[in-house]
């Protein structure tokens, strides 16, 4: 694809603006989503066309720090899944709970890692303009797919409740006119296959449809040594997506948008982690030195005498269940827009979602019968948009609008410690307890955003959002094993409950508070942009529902977390858009940080101030025709104030999956073969610096700093249509946690393994 020309700044809005009324329909996107990329060809780097305003602009003149994946680079990377981009964006983590099955971004240090169902991220996520909630929803599969942005701070203004750290966006492919799709397929090591699909033509005049299809299965390369055969965690995935256009005429279109995704994994298996309560270290969970035997059991054993054999390598344990984990998600989106008074655009999202989740686990993963973990969702969410924009035309380009949300979720959250386990240490009445909760959410708002050229070249941007926020907790605890997902009622009676009732404000929440945005950019040059801003974000308060009953009812409900965030930075390219530079400088204050924290057994969340800076670079340089290279770097200095040691003490931790250097780098080279087709070759190095995956800093919990390696070499046939790449991932096979979840007070802790070396071969098609 040939780089739009570059033009006069005076004249962009109109470009703005017919970007988004064409590109924007055809794409089937709402009407301000579209982007270009040129090739790295003669011309320079090319355009980006982003949406972080919510109409289409240049990256290069958004005041706010944004880094954007293509298509074309997502294709090259080989990214299958939501949560692979953060390994190629600075600043960017990835935390999974629950064996991953649940995922939740960190950005700029700012996350959530509580592993229940129902907990929200403040990093938000949205598919297609719409907000998915369930953390269970957010680890699917990517195909097909148009770009990825990646907004750093605080983006309440135009996307609402829940954005405090930031906003992760996918934007799939949607329908032509004209016959599009492609097919391709890999297979690899661990009997790993992807496949995907996908066609689009039109139908009719003004009508035209794209379906998009998508499997993934691999052999588990974490293995269980007491079920060879069918133990372990795999990865087995489907997913569909159906897309109509109607578009009668100039002036409206309509996208329908049907989706699902299905999961049927094994899963519930961890790095067995021994670890116990250093009492010379406040109690924090260590791990049990060989010469140590803090249990009384047996030096370097854990609490019931186990310890790894030694002839166990990094990617083995024994546990004595199989676990699964199987997911189902359904969605139907209908997008509308509606162009008026020659420069108005009326857009409507509505849309309607399914979660269901069923999960057990092994949790300690030993051959002991300690303690098995289970968690099911059952989800209904729905939503509707309506906001209206000028096309970012004029002296003064402005989006107003309001937007619904209301969820019915139903939850799960149990465990059934095994005789061995109970006989050494009863957690209550009976050996097996079940938590069954709902959590009913209503929550809407009024948002505008403007932005006004006060002088040549010096625009204002002013926006602020009203969120009112309902909830209402019905928690049940009940001594012996039950549930909604087919267990017996051992127990019909809870022995311990939580609802509006009887316990009115502590189960109920309606708040009504405002996100807001100021930022000031000023264009020293056509590529020159330094830009200012502050932003207020806000992030809904919730309920812990921990799996038993020792947690008091005052720590049950926790309030709302306030971000109030100062950003600077600046945008460039230079030499004929060879090199683009881009830069910015953060400082967070939080009121009420949302902290998970986990002493013994309990586990809840705790409001705390916190602080935050640091800082994001990314640079691209094509020198050479067909060459381009992309660095990134993200510092971090964190601290969340105030949080209690297991001993009682006091402190400032750094927050959990927050690095203080986070790099990214990749390389990509693309040269004719005499005619004959051409070849591709790149690769990818990412490195983190040491980080915490729990709140509390645990020892045991540290993850020492690791990079990332991987290569990738395609040929591409004459004409254009077909492609053979191989690749490899984590070449050096570097051995790395990429979330562990330890405490003192269960004698044991759970470690899931990054992903070790993996190498395939890939065939594709393209129309």
């Amino acid at each position: 694809m040939k780089m739009i020309e570059r033009i006069p700044r005076a004249s962009r809005p109109l470009l703005t603006f017919m970007t988004a009324l064409v590109v924007g329909p055809l794409s089937a996107q709402p009407a301000w989503a579209a982007m270009v990329e040129a090739d790295n060809d003669n011309t320079g780097i090319g355009q980006i066309i982003v949406t972080a305003n919510r109409r289409a602009q240049d990256l290069q003149e958004v005041p706010t720090s944004v880094s954007a994946i293509t298509a074309d680079q997502l294709k090259d990377l080989g990214v299958t899944s939501t949560t692979a981009i953060a390994q190629y964006v600075p600043g960017v983590q990835l935390m999974s709970v629950n064996s991953n099955t649940d995922n939740f971004f960190s950005i700029r240090g700012a996350t959530q890692n509580d592993y229940a169902e129902h907990e929200e991220s403040p990093v938000a996520v949205y598919m297609d303009g719409v907000y998915l909630s369930q953390a269970a929803g957010t680890g699917a599969l990517l195909f097909d797919t148009e770009r990825v942005e990646v907004l750093r701070g605080p983006q309440g203004t135009l996307f609402g409740r829940n954005a405090t750290a930031g906003l992760v966006q996918y934007i799939s492919k949607g329908p032509t006119d004209h016959p599009d799709g492609y097919f391709e397929t890999s297979y690899g090591n661990y009997n790993a296959n992807h496949t995907e699909l996908a066609f689009g033509t039109g139908i009719v005049d003004g009508l035209s449809f794209r379906i998009s299809l998508a499997s993934d299965y691999m052999d588990p390369y974490l293995k269980n040594a007491l079920y060879p055969d069918k133990g372990g965690a795999n990865s087995n995935s489907r997913a569909a997506r159906l897309q109509l256009l109607w578009k009668p005429n100039d002036w409206f279109d309509a996208n329908l948008n049907l989706h699902a995704v299905i999961l049927n994994d094994r899963a519930g298996l961890y790095k067995f982690l021994n670890v116990y309560g250093d009492p010379d270290n406040h109690g924090l969970a260590t791990y049990v030195p060989a010469n140590l035997n803090p249990w009384g059991t047996c030096d370097g054993c854990d609490i019931l005498g186990y310890k790894n054999p030694s002839y166990f390598d990094y990617y083995t344990s024994a546990a004595d269940i199989v676990g699964y984990n199987k997911e189902h998600m359904y969605g139907s989106t209908l997008t509308l827009h509606g162009h008026f008074l020659d420069s108005l655009t009326l857009t409507s999202i509505s849309d309607f979602t399914l979660y269901y989740k069923n999960y057990n686990e092994d949790s300690e993963s030993t051959p002991q019968d300690l303690i098995q973990f289970w968690t099911a969702v059952d989800t209904k969410q729905y939503s509707q948009e309506l906001h209206v924009d000028n096309g970012g035309e004029g002296r003064v380009r402005w989006v107003a609008g309001v937007y619904a949300l209301k969820m019915n979720g139903k939850y799960e959250v149990g465990n059934g410690q095994g005789d061995d386990y109970y006989a050494l240490i009863p957690f209550g009445p009976s050996p097996g307890s079940d938590s069954l909760y709902t959590i009913d959410t209503k929550s809407w708002s009024e948002f505008a955003q403007a932005e006004f050229d006060v002088v040549k070249d010096l625009t204002l941007t002013v926006g602020g959002r009203w969120s009112t926020e309902e909830k209402e907790f019905n928690y049940n605890y009940y001594a012996q094993e039950t549930g909604f997902k087919g267990s017996p009622y051992i127990d019909p009676q809870p022995y311990f409950q939580i609802n509006p009732s009887q316990n009115g404000d502590a189960a109920r929440i309606h708040r009504g508070d405002w996100s807001g945005k100021v930022a000031l950019d000023y264009h020293v040059t056509d590529g020159i942009m330094p830009y200012v801003s502050w932003n207020k974000g806000l992030k809904a308060g919730g309920f812990s529902a921990a799996a038993n009953p020792y947690l008091p009812i005052n720590l049950f409900k926790y309030d709302e977390e306030k971000l109030y965030a100062w950003e600077a930075g600046i945008k460039t390219e230079f030499l004929d858009h060879r090199v683009r530079f881009n830069a910015d400088y953060f400082k967070y204050s939080y009121v009420g940080y949302q902290a998970f924290n986990t002493v013994g057994v309990n586990s809840f969340i705790t409001n705390n101030p916190g602080k935050m800076r640091g800082g994001e670079a990314e640079l691209t340089v094509a020198p050479l025709k067909g060459l381009t290279i992309r660095a990134g770097l993200a510092l971090l200095d964190a601290w969340i104030e105030n949080i209690a040691l297991p001993d009682g003490t006091i402190t400032d931790v750094r927050p959990s999956q927050a690095p203080k250097t986070n790099i990214t780098s990749s390389v990509n080279y693309n040269f004719d073969l005499w005619g004959r087709g051409t070849m591709q070759v790149g690769a990818e190095y990412s490195y983190r610096s040491l980080l915490y995956y729990s709140l509390l800093n645990d020892p045991a919990s540290r993850q020492a700093g690791y990079g990332l390696l991987n290569l990738r070499a395609e040929y591409t046939t004459p004409d254009g249509h077909w492609s053979f790449k191989l690749h490899g991932e984590n070449v050096t096979n570097k051995e790395y946690l990429n979330n562990s979840i330890v405490g003192g007070g269960y004698g044991f802790g759970q470690g899931s393994p990054g992903m070790p070396v993996t190498y395939g071969i890939r065939f594709s098609y393209h129309l």
